[in-house]
């Protein structure tokens, strides 16, 4: 996947071009200032840095004026004012978490992740199937041949999910029991609920730079023995708990577009 990485002050230049005071999904202070003083020394350094690496570039016979790149400015717009984003994330914990965020407008997707606390990634995605191959990638899905799909309760399914990952092994089997889900079934979900491979994706719909409706789906486990939790409606008090791979996950991901480009 072509693409390019971006300082932060130059991403914040970029934003500030486009009357953008942030990103979605993105908690980075300095791509916001919040004072004059600190806008003009991250703008200033901004600009400096994408004439460097020629995004910005002098316009030959106009002495005094610059030419942004058309492309770059095209990114950070669509990133800016998304009509959806899809948040997808990885890791255990708030210290392994990978989080990569894809913004949609009509046929154009733009991928952004953070390479390091000073810098972004940022490239166009060309298709809709190249978005939800990408997001399979990041959740290292594969192919699966388990089937299956149960119902749990709220309490029912935190309930299971602390016993697993605490190892309590008999507190889940009876748990597993009066859920109708045993067998090797109950074992390859206990397996992943107790995995330290977890990931999460998350599909909103957006206005004016804000949330105005989303889906959440829980992964756990990886490979052929990954695990989806997701409520069957945003507002349910039950989780439907099933196998999932690559091609589920992609489905998934394309219906809940669908209606989340459904304006209610």
């Amino acid at each position: 996947m072509n693409g390019t990485e971006l300082e932060t002050a130059e991403l914040a230049y970029l934003l500030a071009t486009v009357d953008a005071s942030g990103l979605i999904g993105v908690d980075d202070p300095k791509l916001s200032p919040a004072t004059a003083k600190a806008q003009d020394a991250i703008y200033s350094k901004g600009r400096q840095q994408l004439e460097e690496h020629d995004w910005i570039k002098p316009i030959p016979d106009k002495p005094g004026e610059h030419d942004l790149n058309a492309g770059l400015f095209q990114l950070v717009a669509i990133a800016a004012a998304p009509e959806q984003v899809i948040a997808t994330s990885t890791g255990a914990t708030a210290d392994d978490r990978r989080l990569v965020l894809h913004y949609l407008v009509g046929d154009h997707a733009v991928e952004l992740w953070a390479t390091s606390d000073k810098s972004y990634f940022i490239a166009s995605i060309p298709d809709r199937a190249s978005l939800t191959q990408r997001i399979v990638e990041v959740l290292g899905l594969g192919k699966s041949s388990q089937k299956g799909q149960y119902t749990l309760t709220d309490a029912a399914f935190s309930k299971l999910k602390s016993h697993a990952q605490k190892g309590q092994q008999a507190q889940a089997e009876k748990l597993l029991e009066a859920a109708g889900l045993n067998g090797q079934a109950g074992k390859a979900l206990l397996a992943a609920l107790a995995s330290l491979v977890r990931g999460q994706v998350v599909v909103t719909r957006a206005n004016a730079g804000e949330i105005e409706a989303g889906r959440r789906a829980e992964l756990f486990g990886e490979k052929k023995g990954a695990w989806m939790v997701v409520r069957p409606e945003s507002d349910s008090k039950e989780y439907q708990l099933s196998p999932i791979d690559a091609e589920g996950l992609a489905a998934l991901v394309e219906d809940w577009l669908e209606k989340m480009g459904r304006q209610a």
